[in-house]
């Protein structure tokens, strides 16, 4: 009888380590596993602002002579604001800002959505 009694208990032993090693190898699977959609971070909510600019400048050694269009100076053509920013952790925007000499206006503008599905993004705008 004690025999037969120390083998069920050899036995509960033998299946609550079975137990045990099998519930250790899932938590090391789950530890393992690595997220590959490419999301964003949320710490990147803050807009990129630039400023681009395209100007000309001239100098001739002669300036007197010169006049209108053909004398020394400086052209500032035209200005760019440029906005860049995450919506989300899939999306984010970029909006760029061009003020002329005639006139100031949206050049681009646009969002896009990143993995909507598997490898499949999604831009809109302008």
């Amino acid at each position: 009888m004690k025999q037969k009694e120390a083998e069920e208990e050899l036995e509960k032993l033998r299946q609550s380590a079975k137990t045990a090693v099998q519930s250790e190898a899932k938590k090391g699977e789950l530890e393992k596993k690595t997220f590959q959609e490419g999301a964003r971070s949320l710490q990147a909510l803050n807009p990129e602002i630039s400023i681009a600019a395209d100007m000309v400048s001239n100098y001739k050694t002669e300036a007197p002579h010169y006049t209108g269009e053909s004398r020394s100076g400086f052209e500032l053509r035209v200005v760019e604001f440029l906005f860049q920013s995450n919506l989300d952790p899939f999306s984010f925007t970029k909006i760029i800002v061009e003020a002329g000499r005639e006139a100031v206006g949206v050049g681009e503008a646009y969002v896009k959505w990143v993995n909507l599905f598997k490898r499949l993004n999604l831009t809109v705008g302008k």
